[in-house]
């Protein structure tokens, strides 16, 4: 039986369950392809963390999407609980304030039917207000309990953790520069990190997805459509689990456009996560992460003007930050494969609900590769599940007592705000965490109310141990990054062997 060599392209959400997905079969060589040093550095990072159920998308205008994201969604109770993924299944509404908001919500139940969505519920009056009292003017709410939360950047990094330990092999701060197809024998994906020759070239590279498909001649998707992928921002706000959530559910307005608009979500941590909003931005702006004023005021404006004063003050922010979506020209998910092109498959264009259709884009991609001729052997000893890092402050007394015998580390607080240890810092590492960044994803270490102003040195001073570099070579979360510029020492001009 031969191995047929398989290069994803892009180590995001979409990224990660494709490579997990092909993981089962024992005649593939997978290679995780990502142009940053870590996974889940590009648009997965920077988003609100929902898994829908899959009423909102009009099975005729947007029939990829309305198709993935309810099956996605029944992927996602079952991946959870798999990968020890951190999940909040506090369920959606979307709230109605007056009559007109009301006839909407008919139509999105009566769509949610239609793409399969279970146990939704049209609730009206003191029904819709019992779910969530402190919204103002609520009249009415179309209530989704299988919706829900996760981290997505922790959610990239389980899956990832789990296809490597099925034998894919993440290849990290490889850029690629370009595809040759190898006389109709595969082709050479050409990075900075070097070439790889590949039968199979699955193109998940978010943002930058029509750049590649660019680069093998696919131009138009299989309907005709131009492969234009442009930036749309979001800007959002962070209020830290000790002041409570004003929300239980996810709370969603009705939506107008061509977005789902300003949304209120608890998060697993106990957090609450308000935004996004919405911003179309040129095709060169594909790394225009900035956040503004005018942005920012838009989206908490938004929620006093619907709800009520419900937010905590804005001086109660812990953070706020800005994340891009990859918009298709047509907003429909790319995922296809091509008869002038065999072998290739785009699995592109993926805005909301992206993270939710993840893991069954994963699997539609496997569908083309079989409609192309794969033959897949399904490995006996796959292994659907990964351990998390322990969390040594949240074990009961004698799980922690033991941990803390193996490794004494587990036993130093760094991250007070989390209460994470110099133990799962360190396993963080050994896991692949690279940056400051890495360490964060990983652990929560400094994503607490203090936002690492307290444990960001000992992080420095943890990763360069580990790691072998000097304190002024770790890296915040990219290259040129650096938190140091240099060492007190070579400012006052005294030197290591100096007492």
């Amino acid at each position: 039986m031969s191995v047929e060599d398989v290069v994803v392209i892009g180590a995001g959400i979409v990224g990660a369950c494709v490579a997990r997905e092909l993981s089962k079969y024992e005649n593939l060589n997978v290679k995780l392809v990502e142009k940053e040093l870590d996974v889940s550095c590009g648009t997965t990072k920077a988003n609100t963390g929902i898994i829908h159920a899959g009423y909102d998308d009009d099975p005729l205008q947007y029939p990829v999407r309305a198709r993935l994201c309810s099956k996605g969604n029944k992927l996602w109770h079952e991946m959870v609980e798999e990968l020890n993924i951190h999940v909040n299944w506090c369920g959606s509404i979307v709230g109605a304030t007056d009559d007109e908001e009301i006839a909407a919500l008919e139509l999105l139940l009566k769509r949610g039917i239609a793409n399969n969505v279970p146990d939704l519920k049209l609730l009206v009056g003191e029904e819709a207000r019992r779910l969530e009292p402190k919204l103002n003017n609520l009249k009415a709410a179309l209530y989704a309990p299988t919706e829900g939360t996760v981290l997505p950047f922790e959610a990239a990094i389980a899956i990832v953790e789990n296809a490597k330990s099925n034998g894919v092999l993440p290849i990290l701060d490889a850029k690629v520069v370009g595809i040759e197809q190898s006389n109709g024998c595969g082709f050479i994906v050409k990075t900075s990190a070097g070439d790889f020759k590949a039968d199979w070239v699955i193109n998940a590279a978010g943002l930058y997805g029509d750049e590649v498909s660019k680069m093998v001649g696919i131009l138009e998707t299989n309907n005709g459509v131009d492969i234009k992928i442009r930036p749309r921002r979001g800007e959002y706000w962070i209020f830290p689990s000790e002041y409570g959530s004003p929300v239980k559910h996810i709370v969603f307005s009705v939506p107008s456009g061509a977005t789902k608009g300003i949304v209120l979500t608890p998060d697993p941590e106990g957090s609450l996560i308000v935004g996004p909003n919405s911003e179309e931005l040129s095709s060169m702006d594909k790394e225009e992460k900035a956040t503004t004023r005018a942005g920012l005021n838009e989206v908490y404006k938004f929620v006093v003007g619907k709800w009520g004063p419900i937010l905590p003050p804005r001086n109660r922010c812990i953070k706020n930050f800005a994340g891009l979506r990859a918009e298709p020209q047509h907003g429909d998910f790319i995922v296809e494969g091509y008869k002038k092109c065999e072998g290739f498959i785009n699995a592109i264009g993926i805005r909301s609900p992206g993270l939710t259709s993840a893991p069954m884009i994963a699997k539609e991609v496997l569908n083309v590769m079989v409609e192309q001729g794969f033959k897949g052997k399904v490995k006996d000893k796959w292994n659907p599940y990964r351990a998390p890092i322990p969390r040594a402050i949240s074990l009961p007394y004698e799980q922690r007592r033991r941990l803390v015998s193996g490794d004494n580390r587990y036993s130093h607080l760094v991250c007070w705000c989390e209460g994470v240890s110099e133990g799962e810092i360190v396993e963080a590492i050994k896991r692949g965490a690279r940056t400051i960044q890495g360490v964060s994803f990983r652990t929560r270490a400094g994503l607490g109310r203090c936002q690492g102003m307290s444990c960001q040195s000992k992080i420095v001073e943890i990763l360069s141990r580990e790691l072998g570099v000097p304190p002024e070579k770790v890296l915040l979360k990219s290259k040129g990054s650096e938190v140091l510029a240099c060492r007190i020492k070579d400012l006052v001009g005294v030197s290591d062997e100096s007492n």
